[in-house]
């Protein structure tokens, strides 16, 4: 795995453009809107049940607001994209992702981005559903890969579900974002030409990248969060894991 400097942003036009994409997880829609800016893809598929959800798991994330600004999001966004949804181009799934994930077929999506439910149990669900939806050289991306004292406080289990899918489904980290709440990229074929474009294109843009080649088989990671002025800076710190 590489830590790269690039935000998610910046790493859209490196992904396979004019393609089928999933983005799981829409809120206000400002990351849809930069996924067809930057990456232009041939149909984009939003995936959001945009209702306010009582469950312990999701209390304290700032995504789960009261129905009526729920609706009034899905709204903006519906109004934000409509030409794009009359021309067969964004395509809205308002329900739960696993609910919508047999509309896909299998090896038919060129990546997806998951940011929907932070829980373990959310993200594992997530990962198990459609993963299988992505070609052969497809990538998975997801958001929030964090464990620092804020990202407890909100229960995420983002770190602990990714790892146990990578080792189960024999997925490869590509990359991670240096980012307060970053993104990283899977494989299945880290040889792919998919990945060495996406690589390279982040090598030649930024000023520097650290290569992680044990991690996570055999490195563990915190996000540790240092203060200074009144601003938070979540530093990624990677570790030998302790032999058994």
């Amino acid at each position: 795995m590489h830590l790269v400097p690039n935000n998610r942003k910046q790493i859209l036009p490196f992904l396979p453009q004019n393609g089928r994409v999933i983005e799981i997880g829409v809120a206000k829609g400002e990351f849809s809107h930069e996924i067809l800016l930057q990456n232009n893809p041939k149909e984009l598929h939003l995936i959001d049940p945009w209702e306010f959800q009582q469950r312990d798991d999701y209390s304290t994330d700032a995504n789960n607001v009261e129905d009526n600004e729920q609706e009034q999001r899905f709204q903006d966004v519906q109004k934000r994209f409509q030409s794009m949804i009359n021309a067969g181009r964004v395509h809205m799934h308002r329900d739960y992702s696993t609910n919508v994930a047999d509309q896909f077929e299998d090896k038919s999506c060129d990546w997806i981005f998951i940011d929907g439910l932070h829980s373990y149990e959310g993200v594992k669900a997530d990962l198990e559903a459609f993963h299988m939806k992505i070609k052969d050289d497809g990538l998975i991306l997801g958001h929030d890969f964090t464990n620092h004292a804020e990202a407890r406080r909100m229960k995420f289990g983002v770190v602990e579900a990714v790892n146990e899918f990578v080792e189960k489904y024999n997925y490869q980290f590509v990359l991670m974002t240096w980012e307060n709440y970053p993104t990283y990229v899977l494989s299945r074929t880290p040889d792919s030409p998919v990945v060495q474009h996406l690589l390279g294109s982040c090598f030649m843009t930024a000023s520097s990248a650290i290569n992680l080649p044990d991690f996570p088989d055999k490195m563990k990671f915190e996000h540790r969060t240092v203060f200074m002025n009144d601003q938070a800076r979540a530093i990624p710190t990677f570790t030998l894991k302790d032999d058994d």
